[in-house]
Order: structure tokens, then sequence, then C-alpha cells
């Protein structure tokens, strides 16, 4: 991604959810994201010790 590209995905988050709504949408992005890595890690750490095996 370029500088241009940058620059325009803040632009679009404003326009989509608002001024008010962003710093609600931007927890809930964190959220999930940490949602995910915890999950992903827990995968991680099964007694094989490789990823996606029981």
């Amino acid at each position: 991604m370029g500088p241009i590209e940058f620059a325009i995905v803040p632009v679009l988050a404003l326009l989509l959810f608002g001024a008010n709504r962003l710093p609600d949408a931007g927890e809930a992005l964190g959220e999930t994201f940490g949602y995910v890595r915890g999950k992903a890690e827990e995968q991680v750490d099964d007694s094989s010790g490789r990823p996606g095996t029981r």
C-alpha cells in the first residue's frame, strides 16, 4: 500500500461510521482481533504444538 491508500482508508472509515461511532467501531475491531489472536494461540499451545491438530 502506498501513501495514497493510507490516506484514503481513514477517510472511508470516517464516512462509513461517522465521527461519533468511529471510536466504538475501532474498539470492537480491537476486541475482535484480540479474540482471534487468543484462539490462534490456544491452537498453537495444543499438546502436539502444531496449529490445527488435536
